[in-house]
């Protein structure tokens, strides 16, 4: 079992195989997570004839496994959230809904449009998926459907690319989910200083998200060269704050 682990003031990146620290996690984090938000790999073979290995969708095994360890780690009213495509989206609900969760939610997130043109990316979209097994009193669900449609109607959850160096396969991240989107779940579904678990953390944006709303990190990411980049936007997240560059900061002690 070979891991790395990197700390900051309020997040946690490891790089490793998630599914081989998986039992480690478990045992740490059982009944303390304020909530998973991630994106488990679906494949993406349209966008490049080298397939990653690392994007493969996950198996039928490793998919449970990864349904029962966020069951196993949430605290009670707590929320999940999943992203994945049409081809996957019924045996996530079929797994969540076998240990007690519901499908509370179905977020469509647009990407490629508005990307530069040297990519060529398709138009296309994900879903992402929102579990829980209680509702929470705090949640105001009617202000938080309300901000999404607002920010969908002017095209603010379009995603953008972003670009790995040293990067063997993929030089791109064509999914890299919209930072005002993101802000507003972790805002809404969570409170100050819970923690945020990302399994398939990747270019760490839910990592930036919940640093700027006040909460706690914890991600994993097997990929060298995503790590990387992910470590130094975490690492330049936090300094920004101490230097008090962060404009909508959201942090009360």
């Amino acid at each position: 079992m070979n891991y790395e682990i990197e700390r900051g003031d309020n997040f946690v990146l490891i790089k490793g195989d998630f599914f081989e620290i998986m039992d480690e996690l478990r045992d740490n984090l059982r009944g303390k997570v304020g909530a998973v938000i991630t994106d488990p790999p679906y494949g993406r073979a349209q966008y490049s004839n080298k397939f990653n290995k690392y994007l493969i969708p996950l198996s039928d095994d490793k998919r449970r496994k990864f349904v029962e360890f966020v069951s196993d780690v949430l605290m009670s009213r707590s929320y999940a959230f999943v992203c994945t495509n049409c081809f996957e989206y019924a045996k996530y609900v079929i797994d969540f809904e076998r240990r007690g969760f519901e499908l509370y939610g179905d977020v469509v997130i647009v990407y490629g449009q508005g990307a530069p043109k040297k990519y060529r990316l398709r138009d296309s979209h994900e879903h992402l998926l929102i579990f829980t097994r209680d509702i929470r009193k705090d949640v105001d669900i009617n202000s938080f459907k309300n901000v999404y449609h607002t920010i969908r109607a002017r095209g603010i959850n379009r995603c953008h690319p972003v670009e790995f160096k040293n990067a063997p396969y993929e030089k791109i991240g064509v999914t890299v989910k919209p930072l005002m989107l993101l802000r507003k779940i972790v805002r809404t579904f969570t409170r100050q200083n819970e923690l945020i678990v990302d399994m398939f953390a990747g270019s760490a944006s839910i990592g930036e998200s919940a640093l700027l709303e006040g909460r706690r990190y914890l991600g994993v990411e097997i990929r060298d060269y995503v790590f990387e980049f992910a470590l130094e936007r975490l690492r330049k997240v936090e300094r920004d704050i101490k230097e008090q560059r962060v404009i909508f900061y959201n942090y009360k002690k």
